[in-house]
């Protein structure tokens, strides 16, 4: 499955990815649409786009996005609960991490880092 995000939106491909501050309407994308979440006012757009999957980031602390604000478990379940569509739990997420996330909202995680092998 192929998404497009960015300045790429005219390249032919199963979906398209916004970022937080990005404003499109469904009706403009054809298959999937899924968008970049950090705060409330990002979630109502994404709501408000139809969003068919979010990405709630970071959760925690990331190595590729130092010094980040994080949204924490808590803001992390209040976003997630509030989507109308499923939540994607992204930013030093580990599956320990998941499991816990999992019950307050997380449809599933993504991650770099957890998913690399360890340089050694």
């Amino acid at each position: 499955m192929l998404l497009i995000a960015g300045e790429a939106m005219h390249i032919p491909a199963d979906g398209r990815h916004v970022g937080g501050q990005v404003r499109v309407m469904r009706a403009q994308t054809r298959g999937l649409l899924t968008a970049s979440v950090h705060n409330m006012s990002e979630l109502a757009r994404a709501n408000r786009m139809g969003a068919n999957m979010i990405f709630l980031s970071p959760v925690f602390a990331t190595r590729s996005h130092p010094g980040a604000p994080t949204l924490g478990t808590m803001r992390f379940a209040v976003l997630a609960r509030l989507s109308r569509s499923p939540a994607i739990a992204l930013g030093g997420m580990t599956s320990k991490r998941f499991r816990r996330l999992r019950s307050l909202g997380a449809y599933g995680w993504a991650a770099i880092d957890a998913l690399a092998p360890s340089a050694t």
